[in-house]
């Protein structure tokens, strides 16, 4: 039975230590079940995720490992997505000056898929591209304490009214607190110096897909 409880507060020298107790129980209960495909630094975003309640996190590192299981993830990885890519609508533009990777999506290069087949391998390509990066349920299940912050723009009354009433029952707190709507990407500069973010956001750097 997983001991359920709470073991982070406000003692980082304790911390550190559960932190260090938690990723080798982790690496211990899960290492037939690949486990090693995580840095130690990854298994311990699980009790961060879940606010230090030990047994949760580890739940949830059990089921993501499941997940990563049936749903071939390692395959994907190895996957052809360059008519995807050739799209320009998901792609890495260097890093935010905390060192956080700046994964940037453009809304109007998205096509919607009109079949099944065609959503599962949007689906697909998102994970790819999450794998190469290693940096909304499925991400909050998958890849937990990866976001740093996220910036929806040109944001409006309409869409920022939408996005509150239906955001807190999509998305948990603590992730919901770092997606901010703005009117302009005016707020990158805040974020991330100039020559890693797009000329058409007020940077410096050249879309390649433009």
């Amino acid at each position: 039975e997983l001991d359920e409880d709470y073991v982070l507060n406000d003692n980082e020298q304790e911390n550190e230590k559960q932190i260090e107790i938690f990723v080798s129980t982790a690496k211990t209960l899960f290492a037939q079940d690949n486990v090693s495909v995580y840095s130690d630094a990854e298994i311990a975003k699980w009790l961060i995720g879940k606010k230090g309640h030990r047994g949760k996190a580890l739940e949830a590192l059990a089921e993501t490992l499941n997940w990563r299981r049936d749903q071939k993830i390692d395959q994907i990885a190895l996957l052809d997505f360059s008519d995807l890519q050739q799209s320009g609508k998901l792609q890495f533009c260097g890093r935010a000056l905390d060192g956080s990777a700046v994964l940037v999506w453009t809304g109007s290069r998205h096509v919607q898929p009109k079949t099944q087949p065609d959503w599962d391998r949007e689906l697909k390509f998102l994970i790819h591209t999450l794998e190469k990066a290693r940096n909304v349920p499925l991400l909050q299940k998958h890849y937990p304490e990866r976001l740093s912050r996220m910036y929806i723009f040109p944001s409006n009354a309409v869409l920022t009214m939408m996005f509150n009433m239906t955001a807190k029952m999509l998305i948990d707190p603590q992730t919901l607190q770092k997606i901010h709507l703005k009117e302009s990407g005016a707020i990158l500069a805040e974020w991330i110096s100039s020559d890693n973010y797009f000329e058409r956001y007020g940077g410096t750097l050249p879309d390649p897909f433009e």
